[in-house]
C-alpha cells in the first residue's frame, strides 16, 4: 500500500509538471482544433489514452495524465464522467494487450521462443473490445440520462 501511495504522488507530480510547462494546454488546443462533435471527442479521448498507454506501458499513468484533458473536453461536449472513465480505461488497457514491447509479450516471446505475430493472432479479446467500444461510440449507445439531456445540441 505504501508503494502505491508513493507511485500516485509521483504521477500526480508529473501531471502537475506537464500542466505547468504547458503540455496539457497544448494537447487541449490540438484536440479542440480536431474535434467537431461528441463522437469525435470520444474518439480523441480514447486515442489519447491509447497512445499514452502504448508509449509509457502503464495504463495507470495514461489514465492519470489524460484524465484532466478528458474531463475538460467531456464537460464541453456533455460526456458523463462514467463514460470518460470507461473510455480511458478500455483504450489504455487494450493498448497494453497489443503493443509488442510490453513485458508480457516479451516474456512469452522469450520463454516460448515465438514471435509477436504468433501471439497477437490469438489476441481476440483486445481487438473485439476495441471494435465493440468503437461501435458503441459510433452508434451513440449506452448514454446516461445527463448525456441524453445535453445531446440536443450535438451529434
Amino acid at each position: 500500500m505504501f508503494w502505491l501511495a508513493v507511485f500516485a504522488m509521483m504521477i500526480s507530480g508529473m501531471v502537475e509538471l506537464i500542466k505547468y510547462y504547458g503540455g496539457i494546454d497544448c494537447l487541449l488546443r490540438t484536440a479542440r482544433g480536431k474535434i467537431r462533435s461528441r463522437k469525435s471527442c470520444d474518439y480523441a479521448i480514447s486515442l489519447l489514452s491509447f497512445a499514452i498507454s502504448g508509449t509509457t506501458l502503464n495504463n495507470t499513468v495514461a489514465i492519470m495524465v489524460s484524465s484532466p484533458i478528458a474531463k475538460e473536453l467531456g464537460g464541453e461536449y456533455h460526456i458523463a464522467p462514467k463514460r470518460l472513465a470507461s473510455l480511458l480505461d478500455i483504450f489504455g488497457c487494450a493498448a497494453l494487450m497489443l503493443v509488442p514491447h510490453d513485458s508480457g509479450f516479451l516474456l512469452v516471446q522469450q520463454y516460448a521462443k515465438c514471435s509477436y505475430f504468433d501471439i497477437v493472432r490469438f489476441a481476440f479479446y483486445p481487438v473485439l473490445l476495441l471494435f465493440f467500444t468503437c461501435l458503441t461510440v459510433q452508434l451513440g449507445l449506452l448514454r446516461t440520462k445527463e448525456e441524453k439531456e445535453g445531446a440536443g445540441n450535438d451529434a
